[in-house]
Order: C-alpha cells, then sequence, then structure tokens
C-alpha cells in the first residue's frame, strides 16, 4: 500500500467515528472534499435572497436510487449550517446564476433549497479562518403569474 493510501485510510476511519471534539471535526472538514446530505430546514438570512441550511449527512442507496440518513453522521446540530455558494452572490438586481432578474415578473420570487434535496457539501473558509459547509444548487423561481 502507498504512504497516500495508508493516510486515506487511516482519514476514511478516523470518518467513520463519532467526533469528541470540535477540533477532530475542524481536522475531518479540511481532508475531505465532499459530504453527502440533505437539506432538513431553510432559515431566511435575506428574505428572497439567501438561506441558512440545517443537513444531515447521507448515505446513498443503490437498491433504491435514493438517500438515506447516516447513523452518527454530521449534521448542522454538530457542525455548523451549510450555505448555498450560489446565494452568496444574491441581491436585489443579480440572482444568481441567471443574472438580472429585471425579466422575471414581480410576483416571483428565489425559492430556498427544499426540503429533502440531496446536496454535496463542500468545506470553506470564512474570513477569519472558521470552516463553514456550502453546496451549490440553483434555486428554483416561483410566484403568481401577471
Amino acid at each position: 500500500m502507498l504512504e497516500g493510501d495508508r493516510a486515506a485510510a487511516s482519514a476514511m476511519q478516523r470518518a467513520a467515528s463519532s467526533f469528541s471534539t470540535g477540533r477532530e471535526l475542524d481536522t475531518y472538514r479540511t481532508e475531505f472534499t465532499m459530504v453527502p446530505a440533505k437539506i432538513v430546514l431553510s432559515t431566511v438570512v435575506t428574505a428572497d435572497l439567501k438561506w441558512k441550511y440545517d443537513w444531515e449527512e447521507v448515505r446513498f442507496t443503490a437498491s433504491t436510487t435514493s438517500v438515506a440518513a447516516k447513523t452518527n453522521g454530521l449534521a448542522k446540530a454538530r457542525a455548523d449550517w451549510a450555505y448555498n455558494w450560489n446565494e452568496l452572490a444574491n441581491t436585489t438586481t443579480m440572482w444568481a446564476p441567471l443574472g438580472s432578474p429585471v425579466n422575471v415578473p414581480a410576483t416571483y420570487k428565489l425559492k430556498a433549497i427544499a426540503v429533502g434535496t440531496p446536496v454535496l457539501l463542500f468545506p470553506i473558509r470564512d474570513t477569519t479562518g472558521k470552516v463553514f459547509w456550502c453546496f451549490d444548487k440553483v434555486n428554483a423561481i416561483d410566484g403568481v403569474c401577471p
């Protein structure tokens, strides 16, 4: 076994265990590039533009082509909120990746990512160095036809 393979196997074993400290969790966040998860709840950050998301780690179930919660997996309660990378650019004059919403009827609004949606979380650091989870999904646009 190559040294890199041993390190990866060791990291996978650590990932399978429960985390007893925040430091262990931070190590996990920087060693792995993606965590499969699903959205559990959304909370408004900026009305009709940005949300923060409660989530739970999942595993793929091949027999039913679906996802199921991972027993003792990561979740918002243990690893903080997740944010939609797309939404970080949203303003009243810019809806990522659409661009300007000038041709969208005023009765239409961006919607939070739906509860139950599978996402792949990736770690990012903010300007202070704190690690956060992000995913990249395009928001639905919905409303009343004019």
